[in-house]
């Protein structure tokens, strides 16, 4: 199978497909060293030293491996999902195409294009994809799914009128109750993530304990959100200790119309891809 990448956005929901909670397919860690190895002479695992799916995200995300590299690798993985896994990746492939915003095209459709990767994922790259989410989606309770509509209408009103600092609180405490809500759904998976938060005998905290920085490393973790929300999701992070003047001085967070739009990309991407999570 000839795969070729259309940019970095799309090659990290490509490769998410691989990354199964720290596992790569059916792969030991011998088979997949030898995979990686004789597919394009580096034995990813022991290159990165973690997990093989973190090895993995690691090795899609290095700037120092070159983009050919990176495809032929994909490249590779993909034959072999084909092959083991027959008749499941067109749907998979088409539903993360379609989290990534590009026209959704097969692996039969793709076979014989030839698409050049000019450059690594950026702001911009993450900006311009456009989500179309519906909250209605989420399974949530009515009367929060009316709560996140209602702040979601005011987050929009707040960027329109050139308020960033209430618009990120907004948007953290949106982000933060949708994600309390899909670990709470999760528990297991949730607790277990390298990513859940340990009390002082090193069990994972109750979740209303959770930070949103670990609700988003910890859904990253388990494969449900992509690789673009956690690398963009800086400026949504940890917000509630800004809500104190005190702590915004100690720390020189100061955001600007720019960061507001760049959390309420997060936030829209994230909805997005909680609702195709939950419609698998």
């Amino acid at each position: 199978m000839k795969i070729q990448v259309y940019s970095a956005v799309q090659l990290a929901q490509i490769h998410s497909l691989f990354n199964m909670g720290g596992h790569v397919l059916n792969f030991t860690d011998p088979t997949f060293a030898n995979f990686t190895k004789h597919a394009v002479n580096i034995s990813v695992k022991e290159r990165y030293g973690l997990s093989k799916g973190k090895s993995l995200d690691a090795f899609f995300f290095d700037n120092n491996v070159p983009y050919a590299i990176k495809q032929k690798l994909l490249g590779n993985l993909l034959e072999y999902y084909e092959l083991v896994f027959q008749g499941e990746l067109t749907d998979l492939f088409y539903d993360l195409c379609l989290v990534s915003a590009y026209t959704p095209k097969t692996p039969k459709n793709l076979k014989n294009e030839t698409v050049t990767v000019p450059k690594e994922v950026t702001e911009s790259d993450f900006l311009a994809l456009s989500f179309s989410v519906n909250i209605d989606k989420l399974g949530l309770d009515n009367l929060v799914a009316d709560i996140i509509k209602q702040r979601i209408a005011e987050v929009e009103a707040c960027i329109k009128n050139n308020i960033p600092l209430s618009a990120v609180f907004m948007i953290g405490s949106i982000l933060e109750g949708i994600l309390l809500n899909v670990a709470s759904s999760l528990p297991k998976e949730f607790n277990t993530a390298q990513a859940a938060p340990k009390d002082e005998n090193r069990k994972a905290k109750k979740f209303h304990k959770w930070t949103l920085s670990s609700l988003i490393d910890a859904s990253h973790e388990v494969g449900i959100l992509k690789e673009d929300v956690k690398k963009f999701s800086y400026g949504v992070r940890d917000f509630r200790n800004y809500i104190h003047p005190y702590e915004q001085m100690v720390t020189g967070f100061s955001p600007d119309q720019h960061t507001a739009l760049i959390c309420f990309q997060v936030l829209n991407a994230a909805i997005f891809q909680v609702e195709v999570f939950r419609s698998k």
